[in-house]
């Protein structure tokens, strides 16, 4: 996922630890570990028994897209 930077007028010393975290790497590692963990929470959907009558009508497949949806999502 490609991230887009958008700023806003902050004030000097958020602006300061925005810089900050920008240098840190702060996304980046952020999203690795959103990656990290939605493929442990993936596998185990994949390996689940939830069909297509479970769950109120939800499968895992629902579960997927919906992680998948949350994992490229921009905040």
């Amino acid at each position: 996922a490609r991230h887009v930077a958008v700023r806003v007028r902050v004030e000097p010393d958020l602006e300061r630890v925005l810089e900050i975290m920008d240098d840190l790497g702060t996304m980046k590692y952020c999203d690795s570990l959103a990656l990290k963990h939605w493929q442990t929470a993936r596998s185990v959907l994949e390996s689940s028994n939830l069909g297509e009558e479970t769950l109120a009508g939800g499968t895992a497949r629902d579960f997927v897209e919906l992680g998948e949806f949350l994992l490229a999502r921009q905040s």
